[in-house]
């Protein structure tokens, strides 16, 4: 156990393995937090644009098709 005097303050501590410090009378370590890991690299994209503008448009998605559930039907 080590005492250090810092001014009006007395802290004790005790090392403990690893290196880290336990301090009393305050319940958190001494050792700062751990670093944060470094960032990742963007994504690249899964192909690349094309040379060309298309010439026409895409076709639109087709309408719902409800009348297989709204239409009447024969009983069983």
């Amino acid at each position: 156990m080590a005492t250090t005097v810092n001014g009006a303050w007395r802290v004790k501590f005790n090392t403990v393995s690893e290196g880290n410090l336990i301090c009393w009378p305050l319940v958190a370590a001494c050792t700062p937090p751990p670093s944060p890991p470094p960032a990742a690299a963007p994504m690249a994209a899964p192909l690349p644009p094309p040379a060309i503008a298309p010439i026409i448009a895409p076709m639109p998605a087709p309408v719902p098709t409800l009348a297989a559930v709204f239409l009447p039907r024969e009983e069983p």
